[in-house]
């Protein structure tokens, strides 16, 4: 069984402007769809437990979601380098993997690309 624990998902950007005003000072709302950060936003803080919500810290409100408990990831403190992680625990029986999702936006429509930033462990069994 594979666990895969995410410290930080960050940024879908669509391109870049000299104006930094997004979160960390990285571009702007416009071209920041989406910021997750596993140190902010989500729905617990609580070592342990599953996250319903985790909340978009790009000032555009596209959090993503999962209503099913057995689907959803579990936070977890303090666990790299002093920082929360995010644990997908790649338990797949009867279709219950991890996973969030969220509504379409108008934000990340006609995009050139994106990028995407994210620190990830994986543990051994």
């Amino acid at each position: 069984m594979k666990y895969i624990r995410i410290a930080f998902l960050v940024s879908i950007c669509t391109s870049h402007l000299s104006a930094q005003t997004g979160p960390a000072g990285v571009d702007n709302t416009v071209n920041n769809g989406i910021w997750l950060k596993a140190d902010k936003g989500t729905s617990t803080n609580i070592d342990g437990e599953a996250i319903e919500i985790w909340e978009d810290q790009s000032g555009n409100g596209i959090n993503v979601e999962q209503a099913t408990v057995d689907q959803q990831p579990l936070f977890q403190d303090a666990y790299m380098n002093g920082y929360p992680t995010i644990l997908f625990d790649d338990i797949n029986s009867s279709g219950q993997n991890d996973f969030f999702s969220a509504d379409d936006a108008a934000v990340l429509d006609n995009s050139d690309g994106f990028t995407m930033f994210s620190v990830v462990r994986p543990l051994s069994n």
